[in-house]
């Protein structure tokens, strides 16, 4: 569901270009703001299963967007605030992405090479 589908108006500025390099602050809530990634300890959160994997996600961004900066970033039981800069406007919306494959040259430098989508194998007998 988009945000006119529950009834929530867009705080997005009108003929803003969001791939525009800047820093943004963004938020993401839980589906129907369950309490999926911990729960609030001693003026903190504790982290659940699910909420380790969200901050091990975040903490992956720049790997899979190169261009995609971290600043700070906090979880909540129930959402996620943080702050993304973006170098250029080279970053679209895409989903999994994966992580750039790595080579070593003849010297035993790393490099980026090229990602190859890896052929489907059908099952073993």
């Amino acid at each position: 569901m988009g945000p006119t589908e529950i009834g929530r108006r867009s705080i997005r500025l009108n003929g803003y270009e969001y791939r525009s390099p800047g820093t943004y602050f963004v938020t993401i809530c839980a589906a129907q703001r369950q309490p999926l990634f911990g729960r609030l300890v001693d003026n903190g959160v504790l982290l659940s299963q699910v909420g380790t994997v969200l901050d091990a996600c975040w903490r992956e961004i720049p790997n899979h967007f190169p261009h995609v900066g971290l600043d700070e970033w906090v979880i909540m039981p129930d959402h996620i605030h943080g702050i993304l800069t973006l170098a250029d406007a080279s970053v679209g919306a895409r989903h999994a992405v994966p992580l750039p494959v790595r080579a070593m040259d003849t010297h035993g430098a790393r490099h980026a090479v090229p990602y190859r989508r890896q052929e489907r194998r059908s099952p073993g007998p």
